[in-house]
């Protein structure tokens, strides 16, 4: 059982007739349960809505529940009612990961190129490096997963110095890294 802040539903127009250019709207309801019997109601969209092929829904208030379904009660223009994607949105209860430590980079033969490398954080699922040429301006970022806490970067200018901050992701939040000079 999680705590559900938030859906988005992504629609896949299955043999739909209009392509994109329609006017109709999906009708839907997303319902959760504890126990996959009894259902209540999270998302009503039954009634209306609005033409949103990629509809995302915070909840009022959050929810928990360890199932979740999607119900369609219209499909626009005739087609099939089909879905690519569901996301659903909260915050874990565990703990969230530690600050990451001890981060270097060293620049390859390469100049454009870089490894850099942290301490891993306490239970951190996954990793975010941010750089950019100074610190209000992190954007370039490099999602690293399965345990690594390393990355290689080819993406670097040359003679530009870059600044370096590693975030520690889980379910339950980021913990931001400070941004530093390392990269010069």
């Amino acid at each position: 059982t999680k705590t559900i802040e938030a859906l988005q539903l992504n629609f896949a127009d299955q043999d739909s007739a209009g392509r994109a250019i329609s006017q109709d709207v999906y009708r839907y309801v997303v319902e959760g349960s504890d126990d996959g019997q009894a259902w209540r109601t999270l998302v009503d969209q039954s009634t209306g809505g609005r033409v949103a092929p990629h509809d995302y829904r915070v909840l009022p208030k959050p929810e928990r529940a360890r199932y979740i379904r999607v119900r369609n009660v219209h499909t626009p223009d005739k087609g099939k009612f089909s879905l690519y994607d569901l996301r659903v949105f909260g915050h874990g209860q565990m703990p969230q990961p530690g600050a990451v430590t001890s981060v270097a980079a060293t620049r390859q033969q390469d100049p454009r190129r870089a490894a850099i490398s942290w301490k891993p954080a306490k239970k951190a699922d996954f990793y975010v490096v941010r750089l950019g040429i100074r610190p209000e301006l992190m954007n370039q970022n490099f999602q690293v997963y399965d345990g690594a806490h390393t990355v290689d970067i080819g993406s670097l200018n040359v003679g530009q110095s870059y600044y370096v901050a590693v975030d520690a992701v889980n379910e339950r939040g980021i913990t931001k890294g400070k941004p530093r000079l390392i990269l010069k």
